[in-house]
């Protein structure tokens, strides 16, 4: 059963957190901007975007072990350790939505701000899907609900590039 939450936990935040990487180049895939090493780029909206990655990663652990527990008391007939992990991770969900709001909120460039609060909007109606958690039966479920996150959050990768 430990296998099966730490498999899911490293699955999610390792894809997670680079799907919220530099943009296309993969030197810098899931790698915090330094608010030194782009002039051109405004210091708080450096620093937000390395926050909101660090949120990402952070957010994306703690759902990963969620999901697993959700996969492994399923697996075990255990409906109560079930529909606990099942709120556990839609609290993960929303916990990642205030985050990237917030955070994002914090970035000189209106175009941080505007993709935070789209990826934020997206995350939040991940959370509010009832079928989300639900869907994952086993740990080869956990890659599409990684991609429908991922996919939500695009708006910060392209932003923060």
């Amino acid at each position: 059963m430990r296998r099966l939450l730490f498999a899911g936990a490293a699955l999610i935040a390792v894809t997670l957190t680079a799907s919220c990487g530099s943009g296309s180049d993969p030197t810098h895939v899931g790698t915090p901007a330094s608010p030194v090493a782009d002039s051109t780029v405004d210091n708080s909206t450096s620093a937000a975007c390395g926050h909101i990655r660090s949120a990402v990663a952070t957010r994306m652990t703690a759902l990963g072990t969620a999901l697993g527990t959700y996969v492994g008391a399923n697996a075990a007939d255990a409906d109560d350790a079930a529909e606990d992990a099942r709120e556990t991770a839609t609290k993960d969900l929303h916990d990642l939505a205030a985050d990237l709001k917030r955070l994002g909120a914090s970035a000189g460039a209106d175009s941080v701000q505007g993709a935070a609060m789209k990826a934020s909007d997206a995350v939040t109606a991940i959370a509010n899907d009832s079928d989300f958690v639900s869907d994952v039966m086993s740990v080869a479920d956990i890659p599409k609900a990684v991609d429908r996150i991922s996919t939500a959050t695009r708006p910060l990768a392209d932003a923060c590039g």
